[in-house]
């Protein structure tokens, strides 16, 4: 990882942590993906593959925010989660 690269990553952290009190909580809900299930650790997969089956879904790309408390840190991981294309439709 070169200086700028770093850089990047820092300023993009502060951003995000800066942000997190616009965060949702979005619930785990156990999906198939037609004749398979997801693959843990492959959620952008796992959303494209959703998206699929159910083209009036909303792929939502994000971060999942960890906050570990005990160490003093904040992890960022980039996460995907699908919204239903119909009113009041809940994030999965």
């Amino acid at each position: 990882m070169t200086s700028m690269d770093k850089q990047r990553d820092d300023a993009l952290a502060a951003a995000l942590y800066d942000r997190r009190s616009e965060a949702m909580a979005v619930p785990y809900e156990k999906v198939s993906l037609g004749d398979r299930d997801p693959e843990r650790g492959e959620c952008h997969k796992n959303v494209d593959a959703r998206n699929e089956l159910h083209p009036d879904d909303h792929v939502v790309r994000g971060w999942l925010y960890e906050n570990q408390a005990m160490s003093g840190t904040a992890n960022f991981h980039a996460h995907s989660v699908n919204r239903p294309g119909f009113a009041g439709g809940q994030f999965v």
